[in-house]
């Protein structure tokens, strides 16, 4: 995407032929640790507070904008360290008998995949679940997808539809992903399921609020015991 271009062009990513890339990549407690490389030569030294792979990339991005404005090493450590993520991305909410309640705005077959398989690898004893589906139309669309996705918790409690500007002329709720998933259970309402998430939390759990409508509100009654 970028031959032919006659400005200057600097590279970041986990191939090590990039500009800006990691190496002595390790985990602490789940989340990423790592030296930032610009051409060879360490830059900075980085622990980050936010899980996942594509977390790594995030910060590749920005440590080489910071080198790229003339930015010492010693500035990327501090501002990525104090980095807790953006607001419903895996944004962590408080503590239930044990369990870890964290909130994400994943909405896509995609983005759940992305977001079970890295939860999957954080070393809870289990991964629970209160999915929203978001809109009829995505639903019905992209169905075998998501009963796909919602096999890969431990525990999946579904809310029902967040049905945005749409009308129901499909006929579908999330009671059809649930006939679908083993073990599945169906909440008809936000209350429903956050009492649901009471009946199923663990300690040792690690509980997620998904989706793009009002299910964070699930996880909210939850820890407020409402």
């Amino acid at each position: 995407a970028v031959a032919g271009l006659e400005h200057p062009v600097f590279t970041f990513g986990l191939d090590h032929t990039a500009d800006c890339t990691a190496a002595n990549l390790t985990e602490a407690d789940g989340r990423p640790v790592f030296d930032v490389m610009v051409r060879g030569e360490k830059y900075a030294h980085v622990e980050l507070h936010v899980y996942g792979h594509h977390n790594v990339l995030n910060a590749l991005a920005a440590a080489s904008a910071a080198w790229a404005l003339g930015l010492p090493g010693h500035a990327v450590e501090a501002g990525l360290a104090s980095f807790t993520g953006a607001g419903r991305r895996f944004e962590h909410k408080g503590t239930y008998h044990g369990a870890e309640v964290y909130d994400d705005y994943a909405h896509h077959p995609d983005e759940l995949h992305a977001l079970f398989t890295t939860a999957k690898e954080m070393g809870y004893e289990r991964l629970v679940v209160a999915f929203q589906p978001h809109t009829y139309s995505r639903t019905a669309k992209l169905f075998d997808r998501f009963v796909e996705e919602l096999k890969i918790p431990d525990v999946a409690i579904l809310a029902e539809i967040f049905a945005a500007r749409e009308q129901n002329t499909l006929g579908i709720s999330s009671a059809d992903l649930c006939r679908n998933i083993p073990g599945a259970v169906y909440c008809s309402t936000l209350d429903k399921a956050a009492e649901a998430l009471r009946q199923a939390a663990r300690p040792g759990d690690l509980i997620l609020t998904v989706g793009a409508g009002d299910i964070y509100r699930a996880g909210e009654k939850l820890l407020a015991g409402v």
